[in-house]
């Protein structure tokens, strides 16, 4: 049996592969050279996609996304 934090990094995975696959635009937290700058990232996804997480964390890399929609603007 998995134990839950396996379940959870199965489910981490799959949620960044729906999001590539659907043509979400993720952005490493790391290309934002400033706090501000994430602030203005967390902003427009907050904006445009009330039901997307701020971050999704790679359990395989520990990289940190900033979810983003530049691509579909069907939020």
């Amino acid at each position: 049996m998995k134990n839950q934090q396996t379940k959870k990094y199965e489910k981490i995975l799959k949620t960044l592969r729906r999001y590539r696959r659907e043509g979400w635009e993720l952005k490493l937290e790391d290309e934002y050279s400033t706090p501000k700058e994430i602030a203005k990232a967390r902003a427009v996804c907050e904006d445009t996609c009330d039901y997307m997480p701020d971050f999704i964390v790679d359990p395989q890399t520990g990289h940190k996304f900033i979810n983003h929609n530049f691509v579909r603007n069907e939020c």
